[in-house]
Order: C-alpha cells, then structure tokens, then sequence
C-alpha cells in the first residue's frame, strides 16, 4: 500500500511525499523490490543519480528477473554516460523476456547514442509498440524501399519538430525512386517544408486535407534512415536542404533594421512539455555572460512560456525580442537568414539553422539525445554546427563559459580580419583543424 500511494504522488509530481512512503514502505520491508525500484526512479528524476542506482541495483539483486527495474537502471546508467553498461543492462532483461517494448527501445536509443547505426535503426521500429506510440492506422501497405513508379507514397511526420527537420533531409533520395512524395508534417512547418526538394505535394497531418489526400504507399519519416542504411559516413550532408523564403526575408530585414554588430540568436529553452526538458534547456540567466562580450547584437528567437524572462533580463543584457513576433518556423527561418550565428539548446530551432547551413552552436546536457553522439564537438548531421557539451550533469555556467571564450576568440579573429580588409570565413564559426566536421 505505502508503495502504490508513492507511486501516486510520484505521478502526481509530489516527490517529498512520494518519497516518504517509498522509505517507510522500506523500513517496514527492506527486501520489497518494487519499492526499490520505484525509490529508484524517484531519485533519478531528483538528479540523484548514484543513489537511483544503488536501489536499481538492489531491486534486481533481489528479483533477477525484474524486467522494468533493469529498464530504469539501463536509463540511468545511460545518463551517467554509462552507454556500454546500459546497452548490458537492456540486454540482461531481454533475456527474462525478450519481447520486452521498452527494452528495445531503450537499446535502439543506446545503439543509436553509441553510433551502432546498423543496430539501432533495426531497433528503432520498436517505437510503434509502445502504448504512447501507435503505428499511423493507414489501411495502405508500408513501403520497403522499392523504386515506386506510378504511385504515390505518403511520407508521415512523426515525433518532434526537430525531428522532422532533420530527416526531411532524405526526401529528395526518396523522390528518386518513384513518381509522386506526399510530406505530411506538422502545421507550423507547412509554410516552411512547402518547397523542400523531393516534396511534390505537402498536407498538413491530423487535419482533413490529408485524409482526402490519396496515395498509395506511406512511410514513417524516422523509417528511412534505417530504410537507406545510413551510417555515420552516409548521412546526407548537402546543406542547405531548407531555405527561407526571399518574401519573408525582405520583411524581416526591414523589421530587424540595420545594425553592425554581430548577430547572434539566442534560445535557452524548448517546449517545457519534452520529457526531458529539465535538463536540456537552461534560463536566460544562465547565457548572462554573453552581455559582456563586446560587439554582439543579441536576438531572442525563444518562444513559448520561457520568453517571458526577457521581460527581467540578466543586468547589462540588451536583447531584441524577436521570438514572439514569430508566426511559424517560416519566419523563423527569414529571421535566422539574416543572423550570423545561432547558440542554442537543443530544440527545433538548432536543426533549423543546421539544415539551413547557417553557423549554429548547440548546447547539450551531459546526457545527450542520441542523435549527438557521446564526445565530439561536431556532428555528422550539420557541417555548419558546433556542440557545447556539459561536463558534468547540470553544469551550465561551464557550458556558457566555454561559449563566451569561443565567441571572443572568433570576435577577435573577426576583428583583425576586418582591419586587414580580409573576410572572415565560415570555418571560423565551426571546429578548428583536427575536431572539424565531416
């Protein structure tokens, strides 16, 4: 009983009182799995990782065959950096039930993380048998990859804007095999993807245009990286994929005006909805030392609820409130057209300024998404981005700092390039020799 009511206030967000049940629940029965695990998963949302796992850890000495507990002590354990290890632990509860959803899952997220894009991808279509993930109930069959002349394939965006920002990339390979691509996206990506090559018509998803819309074939969009085999030296790189359109960069550039500083966007947080939301994004406190770099003009491209903190900002920090004028990511694309560089978090707005091929720095937590990899200060996704790695779980400010050291360094490079009468290089706003992007 004192398990399932903390179960409940844990649901509830009320972790205090969760966690006194879990301890008395323990107290009375110290050799209670459940309570264990559960005890475990309360501490790990509390970014008490060790002690998460210690309990994890006990929980699965004391019922080897605990499938879920050995789940959220591979999750955990992946958020240390632990990857290998994590993958191990998957492992050990595929082998108590090997039908296991969530373990899949979990291996596919790590594979993938690891850079094992042959395993991962394979894995990764175990996402359609989560209870939060049905398949698109389409009565039309899957299409296999097969060259598909007089059809018409639905290509169905799924999961997060960024997502189907960074994968729309493979529309133009998947054009080449048939005669008619129907994009299915999001609503505030239609004024945006409307021209992406390789997209002859686009609907908006969930609405009735799209179920007028016929066709023959579909395909989810996160299915064709594994669908054309990608690895890390085939990933699609031609950037730009996305442009603006030259209507709207017009408009903005008479909105924004002139200046001759450098401009910077900035975004510090995404959707406060995303799972993992906590600890990928930041405040606007947190980039305060940016105000202290010289010459920068500084532009907020943030939305949703965290642009309100540009109403108190860090003191010294002068910022345009770009973001919420922003209709769509149509405009958020003219606005960043005309920017010199982007730093931020990881939201859609990062994969935005990387398919557009504009420099973008990007600000990862120590527990990246999979699609950053573990180590390197760039990616085989966007040539144009650099990542800014947390070295320690929740360790901002050493994140700001190094961003601070490397946008004066390239400020000064600016500078002496300018009074030489040189132009400065794009190279200058990526890696240097030797960490540069492939």
């Amino acid at each position: 009983m004192l398990t399932h009511l903390g179960l409940i206030h844990h649901e509830q967000g009320q972790f205090e009182v969760a966690l006194q049940h879990y301890r008395r629940a323990l107290q009375l029965r110290p050799d209670y799995a459940k309570a264990h695990s559960n005890l475990g998963v309360l501490l790990q949302a509390q970014g008490q990782l060790a002690d998460a796992v210690a309990h994890l850890q006990h929980a699965v000495r004391l019922q080897p065959d605990y499938v879920e507990a050995y789940c959220n002590l591979g999750v955990i354990l992946q958020a240390q950096g632990h990857v290998e290890d994590a993958i191990a632990t998957f492992e050990h509860a595929l082998q108590y039930k090997p039908d296991f959803v969530q373990a899949h899952w979990n291996r596919a997220v790590a594979w993938l993380l690891s850079g094992n894009f042959q395993e991962g991808w394979r894995e990764y279509e175990w996402r359609w048998r989560r209870p939060d993930s049905p398949p698109p109930a389409f009565a039309q069959p899957r299409w296999d990859g097969t060259p598909f002349p007089q059809q018409t394939l639905l290509i169905y965006a799924e999961q997060g804007l960024g997502d189907t920002i960074q994968f729309v990339r493979y529309l133009p390979y998947v054009a080449a095999r048939g005669t008619h691509v129907v994009l299915a996206c999001q609503p505030v990506l239609a004024r945006l993807l409307r021209a992406c090559p390789g997209v002859q018509t686009l609907v908006v998803k969930d609405r009735p245009e799209m179920a007028c819309q016929p066709f023959d074939l579909y395909i989810p969009l996160l299915s064709l990286p594994g669908l054309f085999a990608t690895t890390a030296a085939t990933i699609p790189t031609d950037v730009p994929y996305l442009t603006a359109e030259p209507e709207l960069v017009q408009q903005w550039r008479t909105r924004l005006g002139a200046e001759e500083a450098f401009r910077v966007g900035l975004v510090w947080a995404g959707n406060p909805s995303h799972k993992n939301d906590r600890n990928r994004s930041c405040s606007l406190a947190t980039l305060a030392p940016l105000a202290h770099v010289p010459h920068l003009a500084l532009f907020s491209l943030q939305t949703g609820p965290a642009a309100g903190q540009i109403d108190q900002p860090p003191r010294g920090m002068v910022l345009h409130d770009v973001g919420r004028q922003l209709g769509d990511f149509a405009d958020t694309a003219a606005v960043i057209a005309h920017l010199d560089l982007v730093i931020t978090v990881d939201t859609a707005v990062a994969h935005l300024a990387g398919a557009m091929g504009k420099p973008v720095w990007t600000l990862l937590p120590f527990a990246p998404d999979w699609r950053w990899g573990q180590h390197n200060a760039h990616t085989p996704w966007y040539p144009t981005m650099r990542l800014f790695r947390q070295p320690a779980p929740g360790a901002w400010e050493a994140v700001c700092q190094s961003v601070v050291e490397a946008l004066t360094a390239l400020l000064d490079h600016r500078t002496h390039d300018t009074e030489q009468g040189l132009v400065v290089h794009q190279s200058c706003l990526t890696p240097a020799a030797g960490e540069a992007p492939r």
